[in-house]
């Protein structure tokens, strides 16, 4: 199995939320995974896909943009599909989280939305597992912490002794559509209503 030049799909997902309204938000994604931290990956990295011997070779992001871009993206798309005025912001990797934040209360919007990106890859061997850390807070525009919500776990979503590079092509963003629904309409989000 070559592992070369691997991507997966993270912009152009359709995330469903469970609620609506017609606020204004502004959305940051940042990325805080000890990947990009300490290891100097680039900022488009998905994860892992291992050859036949097992070495290890990056997936990318199937737009090539920074991965978090691509998040924000799907997060806004699900906000303005369901009557928000939703705009996002880019963040750095290197940007501490006070920055990020004071660059999401600059947009002026009445509820702010900060999702960190901990950890998020896939290995993809003969299984696929995926590893995450993922935490969403909203807040009101001064910043303060209306609802908070967290996913984390490490978990094996199935795979292909033939041909693992297809499973994970496909499976890949099944599982990140589940986990970032689960993300955004958990309860403590959905104060966002009230």
């Amino acid at each position: 199995m070559i592992a070369i030049g691997r991507k997966h799909q993270y912009n152009d997902i359709e995330l469903n939320l469970n609620f609506k309204g017609s606020e204004s938000i502004a959305i940051a994604v940042h990325d805080q995974r000890d990947w990009l931290l300490t290891k100097h990956k680039y900022t488009n990295f998905a994860g892992i896909m291992r050859s036949g011997v097992g070495i290890p070779y990056d997936i990318a992001t199937l737009s090539e943009f920074p991965f978090v871009d691509d998040i924000a993206n799907t997060i806004c798309d699900a906000f303005k599909k369901n009557g928000f005025q939703a705009s996002a912001i880019k963040t750095i990797h290197t940007e501490t989280p006070e920055t990020v934040l004071e660059n999401l209360k600059g947009l002026g919007a009445s509820k702010l939305l900060l999702v960190s990106l901990n950890q998020w890859y896939c290995d993809v061997y003969n299984k696929t597992w995926m590893y995450y850390n993922v935490t969403a807070q909203l807040m009101n525009s001064n910043g303060e912490i209306i609802g908070k919500s967290t996913i984390e776990d490490k978990e094996a979503i199935g795979g292909s002794f033939w041909n693992p590079v297809r499973f994970a092509r496909k499976a890949v963003p099944v599982f990140f559509k589940r986990k970032f629904e689960e993300l955004l309409n958990a309860k403590e989000i959905v104060v966002f209503n009230h």
